[in-house]
């Protein structure tokens, strides 16, 4: 799985805010309770992360259009020391290829 430096971040704040963002008008993606200060992330971000099965649309809004307004994030990230981002069963694959250290940002350990 291919996550850009961007995904990663999005990632890692959603895993530190009960594993979820939200959106705040105008499309920035960021935890509960954001102001304008704090870390944000655009929505072609976040569209990336559920595109590639991370996260998933966990609240829409319903008015004359409908657009997700919050996400949950659906897997276990692990970071490899080499850079690489892998599920659980890629990370047992990588190690198999001598990368042997790991940190989980999320559910599970490696």
């Amino acid at each position: 799985m291919e996550l850009s430096p961007t995904m990663l971040a999005a990632y890692d704040l959603a895993a530190k805010h009960d594993n979820g963002l939200v959106r705040f008008p105008g499309g920035y993606w960021a935890q509960e309770g954001w102001d304008s200060h704090s870390k944000w992330f655009s929505t072609p971000t976040i569209q990336a992360l559920v595109s590639r099965g991370v996260a998933t649309y966990s609240r829409w809004y319903e008015g004359r259009s409908r657009f997700p307004i919050e996400i949950t994030l659906s897997i276990a990230v692990l970071h490899c020391s080499c850079g690489a981002a892998l599920t659980r069963e890629e990370y047992q694959e990588h190690q198999k290829r001598g990368h042997d250290s790991a940190i989980t940002t999320n559910k599970g350990t490696p």
